[in-house]
């Protein structure tokens, strides 16, 4: 019975299912018929537009004998003006309720099927009957409103005679304004063309005077050669050291197989004579052992036991022999613990020399490392791996007998060769950069100072113009809601006004200079005003970029040029400012305590602007902040290349090492 009455509570859901299955299929062709009326509407609308443009013709061809009525025509046409702009509204508010009310109702329809389709299984029909009572009465509503707003279309027809004149004069606007729009582009295009103009003009002239300063580098060649022959003198004590450092590593590689060999011999010496001495001791042992068993063997074969005195003349004797076979024993335990203590000793030794040669191969990978990191890609850097040990060799130790040492001392020297050709061609590598380095200082050395100031700022003003022009043409470029460059714009008709497509959805589609209330009948993408707007925030945004970059690099050569012009004898070169850039390096006199520097240095600053300069004696490159320290080394003279290790102390002429430190205009100079 429970069964029989759960199939009739279904059954009766399945038919409230299938009658509300209908209701809304009778809902769609209601609407679909509202949707036949509208176009219907429209199809009248057509044809009203059609009956105005003859009644227009009409019109004209009767304006000639209605002059008398011209003020009365006017006040009508006054009147109807009024009427025409509340039509138009009330037009705009009822298609755009009509389609949300459509769209409130069909997701309103769509809600209520979805959750009567869930409710189904849980709550077996109830409240379907109050449900459908209500979505009829809402049907039934929005029946009637659809009547009333047929009724108000058909009175607003009359109403859209007017707009066609309307239509027609702001199109005229439109493309009048158009016009206007292009005229003033087009002469900001020739105000920037000739500004370009300009520009080539002057980047011209600035290449002219760089090739006249390049062609003055040539009274320079006195200088470079001295600079050449002190490099050439710094690389010849460089290769010196070079040379020294890899005899005394190979002197000490050498040292250590020398051991390692005299270890390995010695281990192998001891235990040959360790194993003779064993087999000695061994086969006398043996013999020993063989000659008791043969006495015991005849003393069990003997006759019966003798008188008293021949038993204990047996027992002496079996005490002596008991005696002797354990001083044998004693003896032999002896001489293998001697022999495993030389063992142990030897293998001891060969495990050292292992650990030695172990710590050797690090120092030459770390080093091979280290000049793999620093050395310029190419055929004359490090290989890769230089100074690693082959993966056999890894992990692993030698046992004590010697056979992987051997190995490992043929790896290490393989290394050291290898390290010692990366530290060469390390070497040859510094020497052309250096080359190059004086080159380029050379070069820069050559520019003026004032030449440049004045092309830097004709550049700048010239700059500073065309950022004005691209500036002038952002108001027909802006959009009136959010105030910025137009993002996909739209023209609205009748209005006029252009808004970009995220704005005026904001607003609803709603005019925000003709009035919250003020709807367009239509907008029109506005194709070419996008177009132009992408192309000026394009130039505006390069433009502005050149002229930040010029106004960070104002000053910056040309301050650094002249700091190092009119600093000929600075001791080891001071900094620069922030504008500045790297200060001039001086004539190298920067003296310690008790040395001076005979060669001057570099200095290398760190800012925000690149600059140049020169002084006495040497030539820097670099760039130099509000408080940035300097760098100054070079060599001294009779020794070896100063090291400058402590600021302030050195030891001057003879000795090779040169330091001090010097102040100078926002920055400090060691000596290195």
């Amino acid at each position: 019975a429970a069964l029989a009455a759960k199939e009739a509570e279904l059954q009766q859901a399945q038919s409230l299912l299938t009658e509300m299955e209908g209701k809304y299929q009778a809902s769609l062709s209601k609407r679909m018929a509202a949707d036949e009326v509208s176009n219907g509407l429209q199809l009248q609308l057509a044809q009203t537009r059609g009956a105005l443009a003859d009644a227009r013709r009409q019109q004209q061809a009767a304006e000639q004998e209605a002059a008398r009525a011209a003020e009365a025509a006017a006040e009508a046409d006054r009147a109807a003006a009024a009427r025409v702009a509340n039509a138009n509204r009330l037009v705009s508010a009822v298609q755009f309720r009509a389609t949300e009310a459509g769209n409130v109702l069909a997701n309103r329809l769509d809600a209520v099927s979805d959750r009567l389709t869930r409710q189904l299984a849980d709550r077996l029909g109830r409240g379907l009957a109050s449900e459908a009572e209500r979505v009829d009465r809402a049907i039934t509503i929005t029946q009637l409103k659809l009547q009333s707003w047929e009724g108000e279309l058909l009175e607003v027809e009359a109403g859209l005679a007017g707009l066609g004149r309307t239509l027609e004069v702001l199109q005229a606007g439109a493309v009048r304004r158009r016009a206007e729009r292009e005229r003033e582009v087009h002469s900001a295009h020739g105000d920037a063309c000739s500004l370009r103009a300009r520009v080539d003009e002057l980047s011209a002239a600035l290449a002219g005077e760089v090739a006249a300063r390049q062609q003055l580098a040539a009274g320079k060649a006195a200088v470079e050669a001295e600079h050449r022959a002190a490099l050439q003198s710094a690389q010849a004590v460089a290769d010196e050291r070079v040379e020294a450092e890899r005899q005394r590593l190979g002197a000490r590689l050498e040292a250590v197989e020398a051991e390692v060999a005299r270890l390995t011999r010695t281990h192998q010496r001891d235990l040959a004579s360790a194993q003779l001495a064993h087999e000695h001791e061994r086969k006398q042992l043996t013999r020993r052992i063989e000659e008791l068993g043969e006495e015991l063997r005849q003393m069990k074969e003997a006759p019966p036991p003798q008188p008293p005195s021949m038993s204990n003349a047996l027992a002496v004797l079996h005490t002596q022999l008991n005696a002797d076979l354990q001083a044998a024993k004693d003896q032999y335990d002896r001489s293998l613990a001697l022999y495993k203590e030389q063992l142990e000793g030897t293998q001891s030794n060969v495990r050292s020399a292992w650990s030695t040669c172990m710590k050797l191969s690090s120092d030459l990978a770390l080093v091979g490392r280290h000049l793999q990191r620093t050395g310029a890609p190419g055929p004359g850097g490090m290989q890769e791996g230089a100074g690693e040990l082959p993966p056999a060799l890894r992990g692993v130790a030698d046992d004590g007998g010697g056979a992987l040492l051997k190995e490992l001392a043929a790896a290490l020297r393989l290394g050291f060769t290898q390290v010692v050709e990366g530290v060469q061609n390390a070497v040859r590598r510094l020497q052309v950069a250096q080359q190059r380095n004086e080159e380029m200082e050379a070069k820069v050395a050559a520019v003026d100072p004032a030449a440049w100031n004045a092309v830097a700022s004709e550049l700048r003003r010239t700059v500073a113009q065309l950022v004005h022009v691209e500036d002038s043409l952002g108001p027909p470029c802006t959009c009136l809601m959010c105030l910025e460059v137009f993002k996909s714009p739209v023209t609205l008709i009748p209005c006029g006004h252009t808004f970009c497509r995220k704005c005026l959805a904001k607003a609803n589609g709603l005019c925000s200079e003709c009035g919250s209330d003020s709807a367009a009948l239509m907008t029109i993408a506005n194709a070419p005003l996008d177009a132009i707007c992408a192309k000026f925030e394009l130039k505006r945004s390069a433009l502005a970029a050149i002229q930040r970059a010029l106004q960070q690099a104002g000053g910056g050569g040309a301050a650094a040029v002249a700091a190092a012009v009119a600093a000929p004898a600075a001791a080891g070169g001071g900094g620069g400012g922030s504008g500045g850039g790297g200060g001039g390096g001086g004539s190298g006199t920067a003296a310690g305590s008790h040395g001076h520097n005979a060669y001057g240095g570099k200095a290398y600053g760190h800012g925000h602007v690149h600059g140049y300069g020169h002084g006495q004696g040497q030539s820097v490159s670099g760039t130099h902040g509000p408080s940035g320290h300097a760098y100054g080394g070079g060599q001294g003279h009779g020794g070896r290349p100063g090291s400058g290790l402590r600021p302030g102390s050195g030891q001057g002429n003879g000795g090779g090492e040169s330091g001090g430190r010097a102040e100078g205009a926002g920055g400090t100079s060691s000596g290195v």
